[in-house]
């Protein structure tokens, strides 16, 4: 009896050996055998916790074009916000130890991706948070300059300026109200506008930058979004989700036609796809995040975009000789149009010192929200400080980007190529 249990006690612990061997084994075979599969490693790694956030805040994610496999939300859960962040901080440490040994300049920028991510993380869950200077130079690199710091000061000479362009009784926020009023466009004409100025932005963007031939963009009409919202589906193709609310104004056609699709987002994402499929995509390089450098320059390029495909001349002929009539209503003054667009798009320039000192805790929600529409006649100021309260300075990151895009393209011999490699070009910077 003493043998057999002695027996039986041998080949117990030869099994557990056997068991931890084979284990030892797998692990070992699953391991990087070469920098490349470790950085592969690192880059699923990023991108999976990368969407487990975007699981929680759909927002902090613009769009993704990688494996399915490595899209957590397939799954209908994902870990708390808190543990991303730890995992994203394991994360951090292994690649900063990898980057003295490796001296790759991929993982170099990965970690840089990576170390955004973690702050972004942190904030949401509020742990060693950034003051505003630090988080618009960590989360956007841009350097503190005289258009980041100057004082929210009214813009008084252009106030009264649009104080006399719109004589009459109320404030001059209700005036400007009652001026964009004139140029609603019936519920039943909004797409016919829509798709007119879409289809027009789209002929002047191919006119400079060469589309693959399969692009396309899907056109959802829904309520299910407060505004028109862009996902790029990869393979140049995107989906434009619009409310029609969205574009009640004659104005707002070109505008969001331009910023979301030609040559903004979609013409953007799918450009940048074609320069990928030249130099290699990276799998860190398939995920969107909002709260980036790249991100900024996007918005703040789209929104840039919407002058350049329609310098103002050439607006408010196409507004007034083929929006207008399509919908049905009369084109105002030329000439009082063409200053109003001017002023409003000057006073706009006062959002980003006020949100500034808004985020800096000098300026109440209240305070904020009155100064907002009185001073940049923000229709909806509200709105965009319960997103600056959300993101943080992302706003006021792309509003100093696209003033310092438009200075820098000023200077351009070929302003839409020089938009162009603004976008396509990650390691771009102002």
């Amino acid at each position: 009896m003493a043998n057999l249990q002695k027996i039986s006690r041998v080949n117990f612990s030869i099994a557990c050996l056997t068991v931890a061997v084979t284990g030892f084994f797998v692990w070992w075979l699953l391991q990087p055998s070469s920098p490349d599969q470790l950085l592969e490693q690192h880059a699923s790694e990023f991108v999976e916790i990368a969407l487990g956030l975007a699981w929680h805040r759909e927002l902090e994610v613009d769009s993704y074009t990688g494996p399915q496999s490595l899209d957590i939300r397939q799954e209908g859960s994902a870990p708390p916000i808190s543990e991303l962040q730890l995992m994203t901080a394991g994360l951090l440490t292994r690649v900063k130890e990898n980057v003295a040994v490796l001296q790759v300049d991929r993982l170099r920028k990965l970690e840089a991706k990576i170390q955004r991510l973690d702050i972004v993380l942190k904030s949401i869950i509020g742990v060693d948070t950034l003051d505003f200077d630090g988080e618009v130079k960590s989360l956007y690199e841009l350097e503190t300059g005289q258009d980041l710091v100057r004082a929210a000061l009214p813009d008084t000479a252009n106030l009264e300026a649009l104080d006399q362009l719109l004589p009459g009784r109320g404030t001059l926020s209700f005036r400007v109200a009652a001026f964009r009023n004139q140029l609603i466009i019936p519920a039943d004409k909004r797409r016919a506008v829509f798709e007119a100025a879409l289809n027009e932005c789209r002929a002047r963007t191919l006119a400079h930058w060469a589309l693959p031939d399969t692009e396309t963009l899907d056109i959802n009409w829904t309520r299910d979004v407060s505004a028109a919202w862009h996902q790029y589906d990869g393979n140049f193709k995107s989906t434009l989700a619009v409310n029609e609310l969205s574009i009640a104004y004659l104005p707002s056609a070109i505008d969001v036609a331009c910023h979301e699709a030609y040559p903004g987002h979609h013409a953007q994402f799918v450009m940048h796809e074609v320069a990928g499929l030249e130099s290699g995509i990276q799998l860190e390089d398939t995920v969107f995040l909002l709260r980036t450098p790249t991100s900024v320059i996007r918005e703040a390029a789209a929104n840039f975009g919407v002058g350049l495909a329609f310098p103002l001349a050439e607006r408010i002929k196409f507004e007034r000789e083929v929006l207008a009539p399509l919908a049905g209503i009369s084109f105002p003054d030329e000439d009082k149009y063409t200053r109003f667009l001017v002023l409003v798009d000057t006073l706009s320039e006062s959002i980003t010192p006020i949100l500034r000192e808004y985020l800096l805790g000098e300026l109440s929600f209240n305070t904020a929200s009155v100064r907002l529409e009185r001073e940049a006649l923000v229709s909806s100021p509200s709105e965009l400080l319960l997103f600056a309260d959300e993101f943080g300075a992302i706003g006021v990151g792309y509003q100093i980007v696209q003033r310092r895009l438009r200075q820098k393209l000023a200077a351009s011999d070929d302003a839409w190529q020089s938009l162009l490699l603004a976008v396509v070009d990650t390691e771009t910077r102002l």
